[in-house]
């Protein structure tokens, strides 16, 4: 059995909301994760009861994660969509907050301030996972590196930020 919880680069439909929190958890009931995101998503952070842990994370305690998600549609982008997937192994089916009908509610991380993207824009975003301490640790850092751009302009910092 395992869990994990993925990310994608997501336009966010309250991207124009009043108050914005910018680097925070903003739990969104049933967020239409595939109606708003720019690119497919990738784990974040891996859980997995009762197996060996893979290679690329040291333990279940701390796990970075480097990941580049290449947008697929020009659109404005708002933040990550974070949502968790369970897979109980089986035969059982696998259950994701990405999808309707599950009563989990995902999380938004939003960047600073909203910005366009085109297709074939990356987005690298590096999050580390602490959950050594009491209160569990996510810290994510997020650049834009525009198409065709990488040798003449230097990435874009999006976000850089620590949530407890």
């Amino acid at each position: 059995a395992s869990a994990s919880a993925s990310a994608s680069a997501s336009a966010s439909a309250s991207a124009s909301a009043a108050v914005r929190c910018p680097g925070a958890w903003e739990l969104v009931y049933c967020f239409p994760t595939s109606e708003y995101g720019v690119s497919p998503a990738q784990p974040v952070e891996i859980l997995q009861f009762g197996r060996a842990l893979t290679e690329d994370c040291e333990s279940l305690h701390r796990q970075t994660r480097e990941l580049q998600f290449e947008v697929d549609r020009e659109s404005v982008l708002s933040g990550f969509a974070l949502h968790v997937t369970i897979d109980c192994g089986g035969g059982a089916p696998i259950i994701s907050s990405a999808e309707p009908g599950t009563h989990w509610d995902n999380c938004l991380v939003l960047i600073e301030r909203d910005v366009q993207v085109r297709r074939g824009d990356v987005v690298d975003l590096v999050a580390d996972i602490d959950l050594e301490s009491k209160d569990p640790t996510y810290s994510f850092k997020a650049q834009l590196r525009r198409r065709g751009t990488a040798d003449v302009e230097p990435p874009a910092l999006l976000l850089d930020t620590v949530i407890a």
